[in-house]
């Protein structure tokens, strides 16, 4: 930064914009600067003298009336959307207070004194923010002290107000010396979907700035105050238009300066998101018969450099190298952070931008019901460039299955803003693609330039978990039988969850408690097959997941039910039934010329048979076969993987329930069986042909 020189109260040639030089102008002291203060701190108002003799303007003060004009009013505007912001975040916290880390260093403390108890920044509440060296990346300076927000007007969404005092010791971190900001501010922020508004006044009383230098050999200390009223600024930040504008107006006496002026915008500054003012004049008056100085933007051949005319004819301009007063003009609340720099995107001439996409959904954290997704862009885009868009899922939570799936989203199109809303909620832990005009299509803007189309894959936060299971052994065999569904696995990342069931299809269930976490279900009528249950659980703000599980109904005992239930050992058992899906062939005959039994259940995954040749069979028997002696019937086991047979099969058989028809044809079995294969581990099984009779556990 080049220094000022001082010359009975006049400055010449100024450059300013490096990063934590917000307040840059104190250089016209030789490099003043301060520490801050902390802990609670009255309110400092504002001084009432300052040098009021309206300065004259010449080549020698125009240049350095325009930086100034320039610096107050991005530290007037930038430190009262600040408190707008720290409100919101205030509210925001579980106990309506935050201490935490400031980006890019230092610390802060936000307490929002909610008087009424309705958790909201409400008439009478204030905010209390106490800063210890906290570095603010839209002013790019670390800041000190303690400021108040008194609250004017109920917050809404949409709308919040209030006079913002600052407390004695408040200012920017500096070198040497001190920079102390006083007085008060009213502030009045609005903002929707499509853009943001901050109006800022003088209070009752003045908006300061005091820089004081530190004395040192053969100097004494130096102490100069800058002062304004009449003070009245907006800025208005317009997503639609990618545009910004900024009006300002006010009398500053500056001791700096060595005088008074007003300084108003006669028409608007006005920029393209994240570049240097296009249009719009800032207009200097002093003392009376002085030529008036007319700051405009950046020459065509100049980046960042302010053209400074005094009375028509051009003086030294004023250069902004760098983002730190931008935030008068760019669209810095909602253009991204440069997460290594803490700083807001650097400007550059409105005609380097182009067309580009200026900042995009998140990538990962997704909420499952997650409103509006925006693409920002960096001119209004053609009403009909894109039509459809959807999310479609390219992978699901671990250890569930998943299959590929479409989730269509509503888009809109409003002006530099593209948007997509999801018509349905997205599945808690799933990663989805977000696909526009199935990729085919090119993005344009207004004035036919192409760009990439967007694309994006996004993960959603895992909220609320489903978990279900079958009571064991998950199958509802006879018509009087109930089986106890379990959900209680079922979580939510903050607070309980909610259940509830319902049939999706299969035989007709009752269930009962479907609104609990073990509800009971039974069978409505005798059918067999497959029913499918869905469990549904959501957490406290309404995410929900999902779960089915499908489970074998053999509740007809005329329907030919075959179930076979086998495990190993303490293994979980597998149950097989022949309404399982994928089911081949299944049977049980009985030849009684032989006595023999031969039960067959075929699926997908394998074959089942029980061959077994018997002394006679009858209920209440128990059945020794393979190599053990006294075996009284002849066994041939095979499962699924065909590893064991005769001879190796040996083991019991209980028959528990037995019916025949006239005929002999058998319309109704049980048997229990336990069986090795030659190995210290033993198979547990049990065959129900049309028997109503529990599985064994």
């Amino acid at each position: 930064m080049k220094q000022m020189k001082r010359d009975g109260g006049s400055a010449a040639g100024f450059v300013m914009g490096k990063p934590g030089t917000v307040l840059a102008i104190a250089l016209l002291l030789g490099g003043c600067g301060g520490g801050g203060g902390s802990g609670s701190a009255p309110d400092e108002p504002a001084p009432t003298s300052a040098s009021s003799r309206p300065l004259a303007m010449t080549a020698t003060t125009a240049s350095a009336s325009a930086a100034v004009g320039m610096t107050y009013a991005t530290v007037a505007m930038g430190l009262g959307q600040q408190a707008l912001d720290w409100t919101a975040e205030a509210e925001a916290a579980a106990g309506l207070s935050i201490t935490s880390p400031c980006p890019g260093g230092g610390s802060r403390s936000l307490v929002l004194a909610d008087r009424d108890g309705n958790r909201r920044a409400s008439p009478g509440d204030q905010l209390s923010v106490t800063l210890n060296n906290c570095y603010l990346p839209a002013l790019q300076d670390a800041y000190s002290g303690t400021l108040n927000l008194d609250v004017t007007t109920a917050a809404t969404t949409s709308a919040r107000a209030g006079t913002l005092k600052f407390g004695a010791g408040f200012g920017p971190l500096a070198s040497d010396g001190q920079i102390r900001i006083m007085g008060a501010l009213a502030l009045e922020g609005s903002s929707d979907r499509l853009g943001q508004s901050l109006h800022i006044t003088s209070a009752s009383e003045s908006f300061a700035i005091r820089f004081t230098t530190a004395a040192s050999a053969g100097a004494s200390a130096q102490q100069q105050t800058e002062i304004l009223t009449r003070l009245d600024a907006t800025r208005q930040v317009r997503r639609d238009t990618a545009r910004t504008s900024l009006t300002l107006a006010y009398h500053l006496s500056s001791e700096l300066l060595g005088g008074s002026v007003d300084i108003s915008t006669s028409t608007p500054w006005q920029a393209f998101f994240g570049s240097f003012p296009d249009t719009g004049e800032v207009q200097i008056v002093g003392a009376s018969g002085s030529p008036a100085v007319q700051v405009r933007p950046p020459a065509s051949n100049g980046y960042g450099t302010f053209q400074v005319l005094l009375g028509g004819a051009a003086v030294e301009p004023v250069s902004i190298e760098d983002a730190s007063t931008s935030y008068l003009w760019s669209g810095a609340p909602w253009l991204p952070i440069d997460p290594a720099s803490t700083s807001p995107t650097p400007l550059q001439a409105a005609s380097a931008i182009g067309f580009v996409n200026l900042s995009r959904p998140s990538t990962s954290g997704l909420q499952p019901t997650p409103g509006e997704l925006a693409w920002q862009y960096s001119r209004p885009l053609a009403p009909d460039t894109l039509h459809t868009a959807v999310l479609r899922k390219t992978a699901g939570r671990a250890g569930v299955n998943w299959a590929p799936t479409d989730i269509p989203a509503t888009l809109r199109i409003d002006g530099a803003l593209l948007s997509i809303t999801p018509n349905s909620q997205l599945e808690p832990g799933s990663t989805y693609q977000i696909i526009f005009d199935n990729s085919f299509t090119r993005i344009a803007d207004t004035d036919g330039h192409i760009a990439d189309n967007p694309s994006l894959s996004v993960s959603v936060a895992q909220t609320v978990t489903a978990n279900a299971s079958l009571g064991a052994p998950g199958l509802l065999l006879g018509g009087s039988a109930s089986l106890t569904l379990d959900a209680s696995a079922s979580s939510a990342a903050t607070g309980s969850v909610s259940a509830q069931w319902r049939q999706v299809s299969g035989p007709a269930l009752t269930i009962t408690g479907a609104d609990t976490l073990k509800p009971v279900i039974t069978a409505a009528q005798a059918a067999n097959g497959t029913a499918v249950v869905e469990l549904t659980v959501r957490n406290a703000i309404g995410d929900i997941d999902k779960q089915t599980l499908s489970l074998p109904v053999l509740a007809d005992a005329n329907g030919s039910a075959l179930a076979l239930s086998v495990r190993q050992d303490t293994q979980p058992a597998s149950l097989h039934t022949n309404v399982d899906a994928g089911t081949f062939s299944s049977y049980t005959r009985y030849f009684a010329s032989s006595n023999t039994l031969d039960a067959v259940l075929s699926t997908e995954r394998g074959l089942w048979r029980l061959l077994a040749q018997l002394p006679s069979l009858q209920a209440g028997n128990e059945y020794a076969y393979g190599g053990a002696a006294g075996q009284n019937a002849t066994v041939v086991w095979i499962d699924s993987t065909a590893s064991c047979s005769a001879p190796s099969a040996q083991g019991h058989l209980r028959v528990l329930d037995i019916a025949q028809a006239a005929d002999g044809t058998l319309t109704r079995l049980a048997i229990d069986f336990e069986q090795t294969c030659g190995s210290p581990a033993t198979t547990y099984g049990s065959i129900r042909y049309n028997s109503s009779l529990p599985l064994r556990p």
